[in-house]
């Protein structure tokens, strides 16, 4: 196939390269104990994060190939008891090295708390 166009940028991945994945989990029970020892006894796991939401875990994921993802995949669910897994592949890190200007997340101490009050006289 040919790239669309002469501005077309066409990725060519190296046998030697691994597959990057996030796995977005959602488990059977909300005890992750089961899904932590998967974790703990499976090559290729490299990070994973308990979450809030309709995700219960997202788990960073190096791979040699598409069948050694399906087959954690599948380990995920059967071994580790997940009853959902949506599996996400890196295509490349973004550049954060330079930053833009403001590009920060501390917004929130700039602005007031709400909620209730606490402490004496409140």
């Amino acid at each position: 196939m040919r790239p669309a166009g002469p501005d077309a940028t066409v990725i060519l991945v190296s046998e030697s390269e691994s597959l990057h994945a996030m796995v977005f989990v959602r488990l059977a029970d909300t005890s992750p104990v089961r899904f932590q020892r998967f974790l703990q006894r499976t090559p290729g796991i490299v990070a994973a994060w308990q979450v809030a939401g309709d995700t219960d875990l997202v788990v960073q994921l190096d791979c040699l190939d598409v069948a050694e993802l399906g087959r954690v995949l599948a380990a995920m669910r059967v071994d580790g008891g997940a009853i959902r897994t949506n599996a996400h592949l890196v295509l490349r890190q973004v550049d954060l090295a330079t930053r833009l200007p403001g590009a920060r997340c501390d917004t929130a101490a700039r602005r007031p708390r709400r909620g209730l009050a606490t402490g004496p006289g409140r």
